[in-house]
């Protein structure tokens, strides 16, 4: 079970929207429309896969070693289920 609906017990699924509609909504949300077009393309460059890459950064930086998504949905799973 995905990480996220395993920590709600429920599925929780990803829905994909177009830029045209994320475009809306944070026009909508007050984002002046140049800010607006800038993160539709910095969103665009996650979508493509380009922020995938897993480093030592987190801890070399914190001297944390970084958890799994799967135990920052658990420990967190309060806090976004409201």
């Amino acid at each position: 079970m995905p990480p996220l609906s395993a920590a709600a017990g429920r599925r929780i699924v990803y829905e994909e929207i177009s830029e045209e509609a994320m475009l809306g909504q944070l026009r909508a949300a007050g984002l002046p429309e140049d800010y607006a077009r800038f993160l539709i393309v910095i969103l665009g460059f996650f979508k493509a896969g380009y922020a995938e890459a897993v480093t030592p950064a987190v801890a070399q930086i914190t001297g944390v070693e970084p958890r799994s998504f799967a135990d920052y949905a658990q420990d967190f799973k309060d806090l976004w289920l409201g």
